[in-house]
């Protein structure tokens, strides 16, 4: 069955003062700008015909200058995505933004060479890359990815050039994100996870220079929605 879902819960994360602020550091003010890639291993934790449960229990934040950021939410995230309607949806719990910065997480800045994240369990490691921010308001932010990556637990990775981007929706006052996508990346991921595979649950963290060699060593496909056919004219009789 298709196990599609959703993972764009970083920019709660890296939307503040967190951060470092020097060269390849995250200033919030340029903070997109100085992102390579989030990284997130997602846990299936059920399907059905037309759904598909997941768990997110730790992202990394990658920057264009060597450095990565780990965030563990005080509390696992949950999630789901409606196949039929390509949308998914999840609840950020308690993670946000508080007077003295961001809440309900842990955040941890190191270089590539020492950090890791944990897939024990996982079924894969879902790359985003490439975000543009559409609009950003008191509540509401809109954002698009247009490229991804599916670290899967035999070591292969799948990668996507997405020729129309995926919006993500993100409400702080729902605490909700959401996405919106299309079919033929709900067919795509589906094709990337068919089997059900996981990481064992004895696997070592991942080390984050060891995923970006196999990431950037992969090849591309392009996917997007199909365009409709145009017309043509009657031949002369």
């Amino acid at each position: 069955m298709l196990a599609v879902f959703l993972a764009a819960t970083a920019p709660a994360a890296y939307s503040h003062h967190w951060a470092e602020s020097g060269e390849g550091g995250w200033h919030h003010k340029h903070m997109m700008h100085w992102i390579k890639r989030v990284d997130i291993p997602i846990t299936i934790t059920g399907t059905s015909s037309d759904s598909a449960k997941f768990t997110i229990n730790k992202m990394a934040i990658e920057g264009k200058k060597g450095k990565v950021m780990v965030v563990t939410p005080d509390t696992p995230l949950s999630g789901s995505y409606n196949m039929s309607h390509d949308m998914a949806y999840i609840s950020m719990g308690a993670m946000g933004m508080g007077h003295m910065g961001v809440e309900g997480m842990n955040i941890r800045v190191d270089s590539v060479n020492n950090s890791s994240i944990p897939v024990a369990g996982a079924s894969a490691v879902l790359g985003l890359s490439d975000f543009r921010i559409e609009c950003k308001g008191k509540d509401y932010t809109i954002a698009t990815f247009s490229k991804m990556s599916v670290y899967l637990p035999d070591g292969s990775v799948k990668s996507y050039n997405l020729s129309k981007p995926v919006k993500v929706i993100k409400s702080r006052e729902r605490k909700m994100a959401v996405w919106d996508a299309y079919p033929a990346f709900s067919k795509a991921l589906g094709d990337a996870l068919k089997g059900g595979a996981t990481f064992p649950a004895s696997a070592s963290p991942l080390k984050m220079a060891n995923y970006d060699t196999a990431v950037s060593g992969s090849v591309e496909q392009t996917i997007g929605e199909a365009k409709p056919m145009e017309a043509t004219e009657a031949p002369p009789e």
